[in-house]
């Protein structure tokens, strides 16, 4: 007869193996949005020159802590083409991942939701999840965060800002909340990233 203890440790050796192919899918898929990314620049050319001022930077001491660009930055590379979007004179970018980025930009200081995103574009949540995942292969949810995350990086460098105070103004529920999204983001804390990005690494 079977023991609860034999059970349970079946049951653990099934979770144990779900979680690890979990973790593997995940790994791949991260795997085939790097690769998809760089073909993407290589073929519009959209990233950023070395010396280029539009170019975001990461501080010399972050890039050796957190090793790479983070896999779930769906911007990666796309620097200076977003900073061309946001920036450009007249009535407004055309395509549709434009106007997205255009308009996420506007709201970088909301709660900003990708239903809230669709409505200000006049479109349904479904045709923008297709129009980003074509463009960027990523959904509304990932744009938002890593304009967000990008944005936080870009007010830390300055030294202007303190960690509570970027939370703040990016429309953080705290600053806890913030810090945790930024580590996830680009393995680090903000707070080490702003007192590298100042020279005190």
């Amino acid at each position: 007869m079977i023991s609860a203890f034999g059970i349970l440790l079946g049951l653990s050796a099934v979770v144990l193996a779900i979680l690890w192919w979990v973790q593997q899918r995940q790994r791949r898929q991260i795997l085939q949005l790097l690769a998809r990314i760089e073909a993407v620049e290589a073929e519009k050319d959209f990233s950023g020159r070395a010396g280029d001022p539009d170019d975001l930077a990461v501080p010399a001491g972050v890039e050796k802590e957190t090793g790479e660009t983070p896999p779930n930055d769906v911007l990666a590379g796309y620097t200076s083409y977003v900073r061309r979007v946001v920036s450009a004179p007249g009535e407004g970018p055309s395509i549709l991942s434009d106007q997205a980025i255009f308009k996420i930009h506007e709201h970088l200081e909301d709660g900003y939701r990708p239903a809230q995103l669709a409505d200000d574009l006049f479109i349904s949540l479904r045709t923008l999840e297709r129009g980003l995942a074509e463009v960027f292969d990523c959904n509304p949810s990932q744009l938002i965060t890593a304009m967000k995350m990008r944005e936080a990086r870009r007010l830390l460098e300055t030294g202007d800002y303190r960690v509570n105070e970027v939370a703040s103004r990016l429309g953080f529920s705290s600053p806890f909340y913030f810090s945790r999204r930024f580590r996830t983001f680009f393995g680090v804390s903000p707070s080490k990233y702003r007192q590298v990005a100042e020279g005190g690494g």
